[in-house]
């Protein structure tokens, strides 16, 4: 099927005239190199056609985009007041019912940007073909578009896990999902959070008590995007920076502005409103709680949906590296220290009723062995402060237990991610006991196997020695000496390991337990024993064979 009746075929009836005029911009194209070359008018000509058509599209994106923003505030209002109001539930489902007519908006909106960018580029390399021209880029102005819808359809997630994915199954993953649900790379760019917290650390240590769901304020570098936004357990608020904008949101210096539409015209005081009480509160919450920036996380992220199930988005990001931000103090004078996060973080977000539903294909990679469930407490901002610095108590997420632990250990030599905290140089009133490596029995069958091996080998060394002494002539005995002593002290050597091991083992110590030396040495014994066999016997051949010569002689 060609592209042209793709588009006729899966145009959203709503914004029918809205689309792309795929096909009269192709035809037109065509038709003007039919009786002469192309030429500079020709040009001028398309490339005014092509602006409007993508200026047409560009605008009709932006316009449902505030729309949709807010008619989600509006949600968000909805929800607040059905914390305090008396008919809670029947609230509840209203401010759910909208939420997913928000959604299907979302996605159906999704869809018209995608399919306009399909056309967009499609246009610009059947132009290139024929006219070896290039036409204005217009791809930068689409991501930005499409970032914002991105971030508008997470803000309107109610339920979302995390999983963690080894680097040795990405590819599993990423072509399970690409077979099920088509992929929009969204983050080209890559994507950058800088988290906010205070000298004594309440933000973080909200996120050891609470997870992801605790009080937490950040900014958010969405490709050419600014996102300042704030997140508490019960609501989650997100306005739009200019970069010029940033730093005076932090000092608590920003006022929203107006937004204006497409002709430069204000849109209406709601907006306004709704946009200086979101940035007034955040800032208040800065301010207040006297926050700096003080982690950042740059990752890359790709995004996945389906185009019949709008309920559902996935997220993966990858290559997560966090770094110190702003002035907190640094240890060791260590300035530009930055730790890389093991595994890529998978988030499934759903907004179906039941917050457990999975379709088979998901379910099936949910609980394979190539992802891993991440505890319910984990959060980035609370991984990367743990790596980074060094705070005041020891905390660790309680609800990753030593089995998610073991089975992560199974699949890479990569530590486990635990947010485990070193002590800090002040003083400490009570600590809380940190539990150490669990060891199972069979570690310590282990460690009596390898040692019964090694006396099993001395048992036979020690019998070829006793052979040559008892039945051998001068030569076998030395030999057989030789080798008596090799297995006597390989007897030693061996039981000295074993104490060495079962000592570590009962202190929990997290020393190496394989042998570096023992089989080295043992190497080196045994063949210096053969040449000793070997010289000895020799030297012994040398007089018979001169007594046989000098007799031949005479």
């Amino acid at each position: 099927m060609k592209f042209g009746e793709y588009l006729q075929k899966h145009m959203a009836a709503p914004w029918q005239t809205e689309y792309i005029q795929y096909v009269l911009l192709k035809q037109d194209l065509k038709t003007r190199q039919l009786d002469h070359l192309w030429n500079e008018a020709d040009e001028a000509c398309f490339v005014s056609l092509f602006l409007a058509e993508v200026d047409k599209v560009e605008g009709c994106i932006k316009r449902q985009i505030q729309k949709l923003d807010l008619r989600r505030r509006s949600c968000g209002d909805m929800r607040h007041l059905s914390l305090t109001s008396s008919c809670f539930s029947s609230t509840c489902e209203s401010g759910s019912d909208i939420t997913d007519d928000i959604l299907a908006d979302i996605h159906t909106l999704f869809n018209f940007a995608q399919l306009n960018q399909t056309g967009i580029r499609k246009l610009t390399k059947k132009h290139f073909k024929w006219t070896n021209r290039h036409l204005p880029a217009v791809d930068q102005r689409f991501d930005i578009l499409m970032a914002e819808l991105s971030h508008m359809r997470e803000l309107c997630q109610p339920y979302t896990k995390f999983y963690w994915i080894h680097p040795d199954n990405m590819m599993q993953v990423k072509s399970h999902l690409q077979f099920y649900m088509p992929s929009n790379m969204v983050s080209d760019t890559g994507m950058s959070d800088v988290y906010f917290d205070n000298g004594n650390w309440d933000v973080y240590r909200g996120h050891l008590q609470l997870g992801d769901g605790a009080d937490t304020t950040w900014l958010r570098w969405h490709g050419p995007l600014i996102f300042a936004g704030h997140k508490t357990q019960r609501s989650r608020e997100c306005i739009k920076l200019e970069h010029s904008e940033a730093a005076d949101f932090m000092q608590g210096n920003y006022q929203a502005e107006l937004p204006l539409d497409d002709h430069q015209q204000p849109l209406n005081e709601r907006d306004l409103k709704k946009s200086t009480q979101s940035a007034l509160r955040i800032q208040t919450f800065i301010q207040s709680k006297q926050l700096k920036p003080a982690v950042r996380c740059a990752y890359r992220r790709t995004d996945f949906h389906h185009p019949d199930d709008p309920t559902m988005f996935l997220s993966l990001d990858t290559q997560l590296i966090f770094t110190r931000s702003g002035d907190h103090p640094q240890e060791n004078g260590e300035i530009h220290k930055e730790e890389q996060f093991p595994y890529a973080v998978l988030a499934i977000a759903t907004t179906n009723t039941a917050a457990c539903y999975q379709p088979t294909w998901l379910s099936q990679l949910t609980t394979s062995h190539m992802v891993h469930e991440a505890p319910a407490h984990f959060s980035k901002y609370a991984h990367g402060v743990s790596q980074l610095f060094a705070v005041h108590q020891t905390f660790s997420n309680s609800s990753a237990s030593d089995d998610d632990k073991r089975s992560l250990h199974c699949r890479s030599a990569s530590p486990t991610v635990v947010v485990e905290m070193d002590n800090m140089e002040t003083s400490t009133k009570k600590k809380k006991k940190t539990k150490g490596c669990k060891v199972e029995p069979k570690a310590f069958f282990a460690n009596e196997r390898t040692f019964i091996s090694w006396l099993q080998f001395c048992a036979l060394l020690l019998t070829v020695a006793l052979n040559l002494l008892n039945f051998g002539d001068r030569v076998s005995r030395i030999s057989g000496a030789t080798f008596m002593v090799v297995s006597a002290i390989l007897a030693l050597y061996a039981l000295g390991r074993y104490q060495y091991r079962a000592w570590h083992l009962r202190k929990r110590s997290k020393a190496r337990y394989d042998d570096v030396y023992g089989p080295v040495a043992l190497c080196l014994l045994i063949v210096l024993a053969l040449l000793l066999n070997f010289y000895l016997r020799f030297r012994q051949q040398l007089p018979l064979e001169d007594d046989a010569s000098w007799r031949g002689g005479d």
